[in-house]
């Protein structure tokens, strides 16, 4: 949500946030070939066997739609290090790794459009 929010703010773009579950089941249908679409999947999978299937299944359900559908798929690579570090960590630090990339990928898509993120267009 962060993320999305970061991209509105920055580069003045429309953006939106869902959950896995949540664009497999309606927004999906509104993407097409012009969106880019960003995938934040879980740093540390779910603990359960049944749980981590069912979540690799649906993410791969998902990448195998927008794949058909022929958008710009981008999903965050960090480090082994950085990732080994935050295994430990509670899920909410996970978040913070995707909220750092986003704000920094926010920031260079709104330079690259040449869009100004202190300058708001509307007032």
């Amino acid at each position: 949500n962060e993320t999305a929010l970061k991209f509105r703010e920055m580069a003045h773009l429309p953006a939106f946030s869902y959950g896995l579950e949540e664009i497999l089941h309606g927004p999906l249908t509104g993407v097409n070939k012009i969106d880019t679409v960003y995938l934040f999947p879980s740093v540390k999978p779910p603990q359960f066997e049944s749980e981590k299937f069912l979540y690799l299944e649906r993410m791969k359900t998902l990448i195998q739609s927008l794949e058909k559908v022929g958008c710009k798929i981008i999903v965050p690579r960090f480090p082994k290090t950085i990732l080994n570090a935050a295994q430990p960590l509670a899920a909410y630090w996970h978040a913070m790794l995707y909220l750092y990339w986003g704000q920094w990928t926010a920031l260079g898509v709104a330079y690259q459009e040449k869009v100004n993120p202190d300058i708001n267009p509307y007032l």
